[in-house]
């Protein structure tokens, strides 16, 4: 039985840490192994005020993608070193998986979850984490990804909830109900959409403060189902054009 493995390298100033995810042929569940290798990377001869650059290390494709703040290194299939920027080799990751931002919208709306699409994205070698730390401002990843790719105008996150606000669409819904959405809209504020798409939102300041978490579904919503509707709903109402 033979196992592909795939190694993460994250540098820091403090450690090394590397994930080897081995992956079976036959996707057997119970071979699968990750590991995790944390090394001290402090050395004596770095002199306390002596800057140290990040630099994070990726493996697409069997290929190895290191990024240096705004650069982007790896060797193309003739054993080239090839350099771009990090927007360049991004924006050309994201039109490989979507040619067009209607092909991009397309599956972005019709997604069960936008925390799918992210994680494609990072598959094929779309960066996340370095595209927020390379971002200015406090974008979504949707704002994020069609910005870098397509030129579209992004809005902030917080720009997106006030444009919720005031289209005022969950007056529909009771006065509990909308105190949590308010909630859930901080929450977002702060992290990103894919936390909005876990119940564990719900163990989380603000939203905890209006109850544990059996509480909220039961006795706000009205059961589970109800609340994962709404939240598909409150999804749409923060994409809208």
């Amino acid at each position: 039985m033979w196992k592909k493995k795939t190694s993460f390298i994250l540098q820091s100033n403090e450690y090394n840490i590397t994930k080897i995810n081995n992956i079976n042929d036959d996707n057997n569940d119970n071979d699968d192994e990750s590991k995790y290798v944390i090394s001290d990377n402090k050395d004596d001869t770095t002199k306390p005020d002596e800057p140290m650059t990040k630099q994070v290390k990726y493996y697409v494709d069997n290929v190895e993608v290191s990024i240096l703040k705004d650069k982007v290194q790896y060797l193309d299939y003739n054993g080239r070193l090839i350099t771009e920027s990090f927007r360049d080799y991004t924006r050309k990751n994201i039109k490989n998986k979507y040619a067009t931002l209607d092909n991009f919208l397309q599956a972005w709306n019709s997604a069960e979850k936008k925390s799918a699409i992210i994680a494609e994205m990072e598959k094929a070698g779309i960066f996340m984490e370095e595209l927020k730390a390379n971002t200015k401002k406090d974008l979504d990843p949707f704002d994020m990804l069609c910005h870098i790719a397509y030129d579209k105008p992004p809005l902030t996150k917080r720009e997106r909830i006030e444009n919720v606000k005031k289209r005022n669409y969950f007056a529909k819904y009771g006065a509990k109900v909308q105190e949590v959405i308010n909630a859930l809209l901080e929450k977002y504020a702060e992290t990103d959409i894919q936390h909005l798409e876990t119940i564990d939102i719900l163990k989380l300041e603000p939203v905890n403060k209006l109850g544990n978490p059996m509480y909220i579904l039961n006795n706000i919503f009205k059961g589970r189902k109800n609340f994962e509707n709404i939240i598909k709903e409150l999804e749409t109402e923060i994409y809208v054009a």
